[in-house]
């Protein structure tokens, strides 16, 4: 689970153009041969980015090959990490609650197909498609439910207090509002994995913990490891670090525990990824059935697996690509909070895995660890084979050819930013798919595995699936991004971009314009001049939605200000009601003011900046913005 909803290496496409060819120093380098070389090679990448501490498990389907705790646990007290040192792995633990829900289904107790409101009728959540398309137990797992992510008072929550599953449901219900018809489109939400948490509860008469810890934790031998801060897991748990390796967070207590509040210690995971690669079974008990394991690991139930896309998220499982030496598809689930990362991956039919965590949420270091151990793993298996290349009609060219924004975005309250940052252009160069940011970046090609699915062409599966328009638009899907894409006009583009350029520029101006006009009141040169407020107006208007614009700059990296009232979440809240409000103040003033009592320029430059503003303010009301409390 991470509190930063950009999920940057999600994007396959991107990461293929990245992870095989990161840096050439990095494609040369061989990969690690031992694990002395391995190991040091970690320690390398920890003392670089000043991350402390790291927990290691390489496993094989019959035995761990190797387990470790490198570096430090807690800093000030000079504490080694070791084997046993309970590390945070945040949304890897979701992991659990698609094996809880799969082994109620095994016992005929469940379907994947059963509705929420069905089997949850006290819970609320909002889908005005209830009565064609309901939110299904499997639309939770796969995170196709439509559902936000957590909201700011979500992740700032932290109540010591272990609260019950059911008590952090109904703590903030808002998110729980399907965007689009269940079973459409798939983006990652923590609001829908504890819904299926709660049922299991419901079903079995236990508390997921509890149910958790008897099914899976104690055949598995991992007894120490909990969701909740037990006195063990107290005396055993590393610190969690800034980037700097020396300022520690203090420990966060998860709203809903399901969704990623997981302590678990690098022996305990490695038992964990050998109960995968024997497909639901452990040192001869079996937990599940291996079909279990197999449905956990496919996507289903979004309307790009319905056109063939077999890879994505499935049941709280993914695919990605780990290593830059070779492109094996390995399969587990990434998690992340403050002060902590961690990752656990296999490979099934080669039947080796392996899961890590670090002590810090410090990329630079999470995802080079990743790439080293993923390349020592896979390290005498050869090349993956590539599937033939097909080639693309002049019709499919011609149907998805164009421009397209994103709609499924993880957040959102960022929405009416992602879909402007976000366009991007498809087009179709011979025999290659060609997908490129509209305001830049390199374009990223692929080639046809079939009329509808696409994979780079250093990757072997597809990630790209081309969804033709059935009452809903033509769309892209991109797998890795998690991320769906709707053609939009060239003319509508043109429009939102050229306004929105616009409408900036002349509040810059408004600005410019006021070193100018100040400096000559403030010296006595404007006595004479008459109706300042036409000046002040969209002065004071402009310098608001500024100061807006800073503060949420500083909630993309720093949300934790905003999930409460603050100064910095306050502040967003009155500023943007003032700059709406001086926009409107704007256009009063022009209405009144007579036109013959103020220079021309004066009058037609606040006209335009007043229309940019209010252009401005009617766009960010239009998404919930102005006014917005951040910690509601």
């Amino acid at each position: 689970m991470t509190r930063n909803a950009t999920l940057l290496f999600a994007a396959i496409l991107i990461i293929s153009a990245s992870l095989f060819s990161r840096t050439q120093a990095a494609d040369e380098q061989k990969a690690p041969q031992t694990i002395p070389e391995l190991e040091a090679a970690i320690r390398n990448i920890l003392a670089a980015t000043k991350t402390p501490g790291a927990g290691v498990a390489i496993v094989s389907r019959e035995k761990v090959e190797w387990v470790a705790g490198i570096g430090k646990a807690d800093v000030a007290a000079n504490t080694d990490a070791t084997p046993d040192t309970q590390f945070r792995i945040g949304s890897s633990a979701k992991s659990f609650t698609a094996l809880s829900i799969l082994k109620l289904v095994e016992q005929g107790k469940l379907s994947l197909n059963d509705t929420l409101r069905s089997l949850t009728p006290e819970i609320q959540f909002k889908n005005r498609w209830e009565s064609t398309d309901p939110v299904r137990v499997v639309h939770l797992l796969e995170h196709t439910t439509g559902f936000d992510d957590w909201a700011w008072k979500d992740y700032a929550s932290s109540d010591p207090k272990p609260l019950t599953l059911r008590e952090g449901l109904d703590f903030n219900p808002s998110t729980r509002v399907a965007r689009w018809r269940p079973g459409s489109f798939m983006s990652y939400s923590n609001s829908g994995p504890p819904l299926a948490a709660y049922i299991v509860e419901k079903i079995s008469g236990q508390r997921f913990e509890d149910y958790v810890a008897e099914s899976f934790f104690r055949p598995m031998r991992m007894e120490h490891a909990s969701y909740l801060l037990t006195p063990y897991v107290e005396a055993n748990l590393t610190k969690a670090y800034h980037g700097d390796g020396v300022t520690t967070f203090p420990y966060w207590h998860v709203l809903e525990r399901p969704a990623g509040s997981l302590n678990v210690s690098p022996r305990e995971m490695a038992n964990y990824v050998r109960m995968f690669l024997n497909r639901g079974a452990f040192d001869g008990t079996k937990l599940l059935e291996p079909s279990s394991i197999d449905r956990m690991e496919i996507p289903v139930s979004s309307l790009a697996a319905r056109q063939g896309m077999a890879f994505g998220y499935g049941l709280c499982s993914y695919e990605s690509f780990c290593s830059s030496k070779k492109p094996y598809v390995f399969h587990g689930h990434d998690g992340g909070m403050p002060g902590a990362r961690a990752s656990f991956n296999y490979l099934p039919e080669q039947g080796v895995g392996f899961a890590f965590m670090i002590n810090s949420d410090n990329e630079g270091a999470f995802w080079p660890i990743r790439d080293l151990i993923a390349s020592y793993v896979i390290r005498d298996l050869p090349m993956p084979s590539f599937p033939a290349v097909v080639g693309i009609s002049p019709g499919i060219a011609a149907e998805f050819s164009g421009l397209y924004e994103l709609i499924t975005p993880r957040n959102e309250c960022k929405h009416f930013l992602e879909r402007l940052t976000g366009l991007i252009r498809v087009s179709f160069d011979r025999d290659k798919f060609v997908r490129q940011g509209l305001f830049g970046g390199a374009p990223v090609k692929g080639v046809a595995v079939s009329d509808r699915l696409y994979r780079s062409e250093n990757i072997p599966v597809a990630t790209i699936v081309l969804i033709p328009d059935a009452g809903e638009g033509t769309m892209i899907y991109s797998a890795g991004a998690r991320q769906t894409y709707r053609r939009i006009p060239l003319w509508f583009v043109a429009l939102e971009i050229g306004a929105g350029a616009c409408s900036l520029l002349l509040l810059c101006s408004a600005v410019i314009f006021s070193l100018v006009w100040i400096p000559r009141k403030l010296f006595g040169r404007m006595k004479t001049v008459r109706h300042l407020s036409l000046r002040i107006a969209p002065l004071v208007s402009a310098l608001c939605f500024g100061i807006c614009a800073g503060i949420w700059y500083k909630q993309s990296g720093d949300q934790e200000p905003f999930g409460q009232l603050t100064a910095w979440s306050g502040s967003l809240f009155l500023l943007s009601l003032l700059f709406a409000l001086t926009a409107l103040w704007g256009l009063v003033l022009l209405l009144r003011v007579p036109k013959n009592e103020v220079a021309a320029s004066v009058w037609w430059h606040s006209l335009l900046v007043t229309a940019a503003n209010l252009i401005v303010a009617g766009y960010l009301a239009w998404w919930g913005l102005i006014g917005i409390r951040t910690w509601a």
